[in-house]
């Protein structure tokens, strides 16, 4: 059975090495020699229900498991920090929204707001090295806390203490088509989000009624929207609650566990 997490070929086409893209011919030949191969395995799950549009052709068993986060039954809304939080956890990179991140944090506290901005993940040394420079430049040092990788309890407990999530990802090809983990987790915790107005992004910010879309490179509007969530008490709690129900109701590992497990009583009934 092969786990499939990532659209591998989409992935590579913003991948750089030494500065430089990968060839398209390159990127097509890996594409044919994992279809080839995924041939030979009996089963394959996607964690996206759009990567099964590429293995149409191939006739190994299917089955989409989506990769939402365990459920959470209840929320403890007096443990938050005692400054206004904005957080962002993942992978640290330009793609991913790293300097607009920075920058929009700039932009609400030349506007009068006072907050912290927690960004929890690995930051590479030349991004690290950037943003010292501009955190000491805009007098941000005690705005932005780059707190490094942390374990999963750990994250959760800054999760709960947190008031705002943010997913600033640029509309790079393997973004697009697919949905971050990190928007089911704000959700489970109760966390209005502001995240990039990416099509499918916004179906989902739409339809559940938890997030506020926006188009990451405009960081003068990312920010608007954040003060709206900051400002318009109403708007936050809705945005909350209905990422809460949606999170209870359809978007957590309960059912997804169900289908992983009859994937696998499948798979043993045929050895």
């Amino acid at each position: 059975m092969f786990d499939m997490h990532e659209d591998f070929p989409s992935a590579l086409k913003s991948k750089r090495i030494k500065g430089i893209s990968m060839p398209d011919w390159c990127i097509k030949n890996i594409a044919r020699y994992e279809k080839k191969r995924l041939t030979q395995v009996d089963a394959i799950l996607f964690a996206e229900e759009y990567y099964k549009e590429h293995y149409l052709d191939i006739a190994t068993k299917k089955e989409d498991v989506l990769n939402y986060p365990f459920l959470k039954e209840e929320l403890d809304v007096s443990s938050k920090f005692e400054l206004t939080t904005l957080v962002y956890a993942g992978a640290i990179h330009e793609i991913r929204g790293f300097k607009e991140m920075l920058e929009v944090a700039r932009i609400l506290k030349q506007r009068g707001h006072i907050f912290q901005l927690l960004i929890i993940g690995q930051v590479p040394e030349h991004l690290w090295e950037w943003s010292a420079d501009f955190l000491e430049k805009n007098n941000m040092v005690h705005y932005v806390k780059l707190t490094g990788r942390m374990d999963l309890e750990t994250l959760n407990q800054y999760y709960e203490k947190s008031d705002i999530g943010l997913a600033l990802l640029h509309p790079e090809p393997n973004y697009l088509k697919s949905l971050p983990t990190k928007l089911f987790e704000y959700m489970s915790f109760g966390l209005p989000y502001v995240a990039s107005d990416f099509p499918l992004w916004r179906k989902l910010m739409e339809d559940s009624g938890s997030g506020v879309p926006v188009d990451v490179r405009d960081v003068s509007k990312v920010a608007d929207a954040i003060e709206i969530l900051l400002n318009e008490q109403e708007t936050y709690v809705k945005c909350m609650e209905n990422g809460r129900e949606a999170h209870v109701s359809q978007f957590n590992w309960q059912y997804e566990a169900k289908k992983l497990l009859q994937a696998y009583e499948l798979l043993f009934e045929r050895i």
